[in-house]
């Protein structure tokens, strides 16, 4: 289990939509549909039982007449993509009870995938249970509490899970383990207004508090709904689907066998949630389980369709497996009544100070069909509470409402809505560009858009006039037709020193007078609405502005997405750099961290700990006791982001340290706490001098020849012109399990740097990896994992990122000393021993060994990265053609390198097209 003492802080916007809690069963809605019958909260009215339950990790006390909501078997990601995994997570029934002393929860796991696979296989591995993943109960046990959002006090997600809870009130949180006894489970409450918590007070241990949870294998349903055959995700929008009953549904392997299931119960206090037996019966509690992997929700019960709306997207850390391990995950459904229902939320505010929400005086009117005699013509009318209006007679199909903002301080954080009449206009835009130029979170619920963001670390500057919500419209009926948006919360602010500012511009969808307060008296927030006939103008390109408090700005444009661009804050002085401290901040809705083509983010710089905590945020320190020089000008900071989309983005670097050092060994501060500093007055830096510069693109690429040798990896070479980095990959295939490795890597460092703060990620698919560095320019590591790693789809077994720093030959060896693989019969033998190859084949018991391995030079310059090259050899051809049909046939498994230039036709996807378009260039 990751260590849950994360640290965490964003102020997060609050509830976006209010949470009902029914006692009548009810289907969900979601911008996908509403989902399949199968779905069901609180189905025939249900909300538990009263009775005593024993958490022994037996579920015979538990019976259906306690069950509050059922989801549906083999909907999880993991169908649609990443069935090899191990450690299947699929929420299937919430169960509730009660007696006088505590609160009694059932959660309901299953795998069904022994309907269709053999035993040990992928999800069966590991007795096919969920293993040691994130594990939550949430519960609403005072609706008109503070909700809280999922984030600890200094922005991070609790455990690392990306789950933001404000469009569904919860109030309290239990994390554990799927693997009862591993880990410290910990129970969650709001810590602060703004709906944070933390892992001090506010994390109650499940010890004191007298918590208890077990698992049992099994299943206390009757029945087991699930998707049998699907290709795509709308199936769980549809009772016409491929829905079968695993109790009784026979598969290619036989009816499903319910040991594969996990059952958990767990028993809370109601002293833990400050509430009584009565009050549960007299007021209901709202609940949800569910449980994550990577770095988000994979499921849960109630379902929530944000479990498989990113199904398709790579997963970062393993591009054959979902995208839904580490998107964010924004619940908007109604939690299962338990005890009783009728329980109605109040809405939070998004901003502080904390108000409770009140009618407005000029509320904005849900659009309603007109009552005026029917038209040939459609009028559209767009309104706002703060941006005017406009409207346009439609000559076309599609109309664009355009709602834009003009601030004279900056956007840190709001909430809107937007409404519109159904029956003539359907949205075209996807929720997730509805803000385009603003990294925020939009959904779609009972046609209904929902909007917001909140940035503290960069608001969003719209000192000049630019689009806030943009929505793109199909017309389908005649007559007039209203669209509205009701900006509900907006809050601005600036920076003293390194301190945010900020305040409600607009609040309770009413704006708001700031001028009598200190610092504010300049803000003046203006919109302006317009409509026009088709789609909105679409840009090709992106323009990136560098900015920050140290350095100063710059601003280049890119001309599509796909590419990279590198942004380098230089430095220059006389003094020596003895310390730094900085955040960069980014738009993560057009730009990608590439912490793999970035290569030492302070490459001139000692003692450098640098990291992404969240997406768009990477903070970074260097310290040393031996000073670095500066005395030509140097990268202070480069960083390479991949292109995502097109419009601006802005790149700020904020300086909060920058210490140097004299001749004499006195220390300075050129930049204190966010402050640049007279660092020239003080006694003995008069003869201080420095520069600074802030550049585009990389301006250190080396001209090299680069060689691997191996005792077991092929050979190969590449002449580099252009390039300043290089990763060396030693990819890997074998039919038999890897169980451990040992192995040396060296290399020159007079003309390859190696920075070791990526020891981490140099294994990156084996399990129980270390790597060291004690003597530069040789690299050790191994591997040992008991439950073994699969290799049969040749992938990485060592990657290595080298910054280029000198020019000539240069060689880079791997020498294998271990490899040890596990067959059928769980024995182990050993492919290299002592650095020798053992014949391994010959030996009894391994007769179907098969084990390979593939050497890559994979450079960053435009002219020595070629497009279809995806074997790196310098050289575009036939082989490279049936490289790209082994990955799509998943024989093979590309790295992010090779998938870069493996996507020769441009559509963001490695498939067969790709093969031709290679065969093609190979022929010419």
């Amino acid at each position: 289990m990751r260590n849950a003492k994360k640290l965490i802080s964003i102020l997060l916007v609050a509830a976006l939509l209010i949470t009902t809690v029914a006692t009548a069963a009810f289907t969900v809605s979601a911008a996908g549909g509403t989902l399949s019958s199968h779905y069901q909260t609180n189905p025939s009215g249900k909300v538990g039982k009263a009775g005593s339950i024993t958490i022994d990790g037996d579920l015979s006390d538990w019976t259906e007449d306690m069950l509050v909501a059922t989801s549906a078997a083999w909907d999880c990601a993991n169908h649609w993509k990443g069935s090899h995994e191990n450690c299947l997570i699929d929420a299937y029934a919430l169960f509730a009870s009660w007696d006088s002393s505590n609160l009694y929860i059932g959660m309901q796991y299953v795998n069904t995938t022994d309907t269709w696979q053999n035993p040990g296989d992928a999800s069966l591995m590991d007795g096919g249970k969920i293993g040691d993943l994130h594990l939550v109960l949430a519960l609403s046990v005072n609706p008109s509490s503070t909700g809280l959002t999922g984030k600890v006090t200094d922005g991070k997600y609790i455990w690392g899970d990306q789950i933001d809870y404000s469009g569904t009130h919860v109030d309290h949180l239990f994390y554990m383990s799927a693997k009862p006894g591993a880990g410290v489970p910990g129970h969650f409450t709001v810590a602060d207004a703004a709906g944070n918590t933390d892992y001090t007070t506010h994390c109650g241990s499940y010890k004191t508090e007298g918590i208890e949870y077990k698992m049992a294998d099994g299943n206390a349903c009757s029945s087991i709904w699930g998707l049998n055959n699907s290709d795509s995700t709308d199936d769980v929008f549809s009772d016409s689907s491929d829905w079968v009953d695993y109790k009784t549904y026979k598969g290619s392997k036989g009816v499903h066998n319910t040991k594969y299931d996990s059952f958990y119960e767990i028993k809370i206090p109601f002293t833990a949630l400050g509430i009584t037996a009565s009050q549960l019966t007299s007021n209901g509690i709202g609940a949800m389980t569910l449980c994550g992997r990577g770095e988000s929700a994979l499921d849960c019960c109630p379902f929530d369709p944000s479990m498989i709306d990113n199904v398709k997207g790579d997963y970062g850390n393993d591009p054959s497996t979902s995208h839904e391990k580490d998107d964010l995950d924004a619940l908007t459904v109604p939690l299962a009544s338990i005890g009783k229902g009728g329980v109605t939320p109040t809405p939070q505010p998004t901003t502080a100070p904390v108000t409770t929400p009140q009618p407005t005086t000029a509320p904005v009117t849900t659009p309603q069909p007109t009552t005026d005699p029917v038209s040939d013509k459609t009028v559209v009318n767009a309104t706002s509470n703060i941006c005017g209006s406009g409207n346009v007679t439609a000559t076309g199909s599609t109309v664009t409402v355009t709602y834009n903002l003009q601030s004279a301080m900056d956007l840190v954080n709001g909430q809107w809505n937007l409404k519109y009449d159904t029956s003539k206009l359907r949205l075209k835009t996807a929720a997730s560009k509805l803000m385009p130029n603003i990294s925020g979170s939009s959904n779609i619920y009972n046609d209904v858009a929902y909007g917001t963001f909140s940035e503290i670390y960069d608001p969003y500057d719209f000192k000049t006039s630019k689009a806030f919500v943009q929505a793109e419209f199909e017309v389908i009926g005649k007559g007039t037709a209203n669209v509205a948006l009701d900006v509900q919360e907006l809050s601005v602010g600036y920076f003293s020193g390194s301190t945010l500012k900020f305040e409600n511009a607009v609040k309770n969808s009413q704006k708001q007078n700031l001028s009598s307060i200190s610092g504010f008296s300049s803000n003046n927030v203006t919109g302006s609405t317009s409509v026009i006939n088709g789609s909105p103008s679409v840009d090709t390109k992106l323009t990136v502005n560098a900015t920050s408090n140290f350095f100063p700005a710059s601003s280049t444009t890119v001309n599509q997405t796909g590419t990279k661009v590198t942004v380098q804050y230089l430095f220059q002085s006389t003094h020596d750099m003895l310390n730094s401290e900085w955040t960069l901040t980014y738009d993560s809705s057009k730009l990608s961290y590439n912490s793999s083509a970035t290569g030492s983010i302070m490459p001139n710089a000692s003692g450098v700990v640098a990291s992404e905590p969240s997406k768009g945020r990477i903070k970074g320190s260097s310290s040393s006791t031996l000073p670095c020089e500066f005395t030509t000008e140097k990268p202070f900071v480069k960083v390479t982001f991949d292109v995502l989309d097109t419009g601006t983005a802005t790149v700020n670097l904020n300086v909060a340290i920058l210490g140097l050092v004299n001749a004499s060994g006195d220390q300075g501060y050129l930049v204190d706490g966010g402050s640049v500093k007279n660092l020239k007055s003080q006694s003995g830096f008069s003869n201080l001098s420095y520069s600074t510069n802030t550049k585009f693109g990389d301006i250190s690429a080396k001209a090299i020849k680069v060689k691997t040798t191996s005792n077991y990896f092929p050979e190969t070479t590449r002449s580099l012109t252009d390039s300043s980095q290089i990763t060396v990959a030693f990819k890997l295939q074998s039919f038999y399990e890897l169980i451990n490795s040992e192995w040396e890597l060296s290399y020159d460092p007079a003309k390859l740097s190696f920075n070791k703060a990526d020891l981490k990620k140099l294994q990156p698919n084996l399990t129980g990896t270390v790597a060291l560095e004690t003597t530069t320019g040789l690299i050790k590591g191994n591997f040992s994992n008991l439950s073994c790693d699969n290799f049969y789809r040749e992938k990485d077994f060592v990657t290595v990122t080298f910054d280029i720093i000198g020019t000539g030959e240069t060689t880079v060896n791997m020498n294998l000393k271990y490899l040890g693989v596990v067959n059928e019969e769980n024995k182990e033998g050993f492919v290299i021993e002592k650095g020798k190859d053992t014949n391994l084949k010959s030996k009894t018991g391994f007769s179907k060994n098969s084990t390979y391995g593939v050497s890559a030079v994979m450079p960053n310059g435009n002219k020595d990265r070629i497009k279809g090259d995806t074997n790196f050899d310098g050289t575009v051809d036939i082989s490279d053609a049936t490289y790209i049909q082994k990955h799509v046939t998943e024989y093979v498994l590309f790295n992010n390198n090779q998938l870069a230039v493996a996507d020769v036709t441009g559509d963001g996807k490695v498939d067969i097209a790709d093969a031709t378009q290679v065969q093609r260039m190979a022929a010419n």
